[in-house]
């Protein structure tokens, strides 16, 4: 039940802000966000340890990436979408370089997944299954889960309101709230921070790139968002022409 809120506006001093919760089995451990470096780029993400792949990163030519479970399909899959992810953020040198990396790398045998690509310019949502499905998504507020990438599922309309009647986020504290959001058994499936058992949300990010392109900056919350855990900041250079 992960989810994502993405806020884009090429516009804005703050063209791209992500925040976005993890679920997992608490069994399943990962590390924090490190510094990768690969063919075309450094890249800064978290770790699965039992996959040695990532669910969410940036690169130093300013593409984001985040991958999420389409869970419409009970499909099982095999094989690490992670390592796909950690492996195109080390070597996208643009958004539209990343979208073809995305389709040489992504293997029907994976389970089904919903991904989206950002840069300063643009935003891409992908639905991964046998055949890779590309949306060119508009500036605004997109909110992501397992069971719909375009914010139709109940926790995207549960949050919407919530989310836009605030002022877009610059940090982790900015979205806290929203990721700790705890709704009743009756109304589970619109939480964004889960308890449940063995599993539930084992981490939190925030990632956000300013216009000035000169670097890009996550906080990582090792544990659930609602504890009080103060998240790490990372920063990133990038290897972008300044903008003013």
């Amino acid at each position: 039940m992960c989810t994502a809120l993405v806020w884009f506006d090429p516009k804005s001093d703050i063209p791209v802000c992500v925040a976005f919760n993890r679920d997992e089995l608490y069994s399943r451990l990962e590390n924090t966000p490190q510094l990768y470096s690969g063919a075309a780029a450094r890249a800064l993400y978290p770790v699965d340890t039992a996959s040695a792949g990532t669910w969410f990163g940036v690169n130093s030519n300013g593409i984001a990436g985040m991958l999420l479970n389409d869970n419409r399909t009970s499909r099982a899959g095999k094989g690490s979408r992670g390592i796909w992810l950690a492996n195109l953020l080390k070597n996208a040198v643009s958004l539209e370089n990343a979208y073809s990396l995305a389709l040489s790398g992504w293997q029907s045998r994976f389970r089904p997944s919903w991904a989206v690509l950002a840069s300063f310019e643009r935003l891409v949502l992908l639905r991964l299954n046998s055949k890779v499905a590309k949306y060119e998504l508009p500036p605004g507020l997109h909110i992501l889960c397992d069971s719909s990438g375009f914010g139709l599922a109940k926790r995207g309309g549960w949050l919407r309101p919530k989310a836009t009647s605030r002022p877009p986020p610059r940090c982790f504290d900015d979205v806290r709230e929203l990721l700790s959001e705890h709704a009743s058994c009756a109304r589970r499936y619109y939480t964004t921070c889960c308890h449940a058992g063995i599993s539930g949300t084992v981490s939190a990010q925030f990632l956000k790139l300013s216009r000035d392109k000169r670097e890009a900056r996550l906080w990582y919350v090792s544990g659930s968002p609602c504890s009080s855990t103060e998240p790490q900041e990372f920063i990133l250079p990038l290897d972008l022409p300044a903008s003013s």
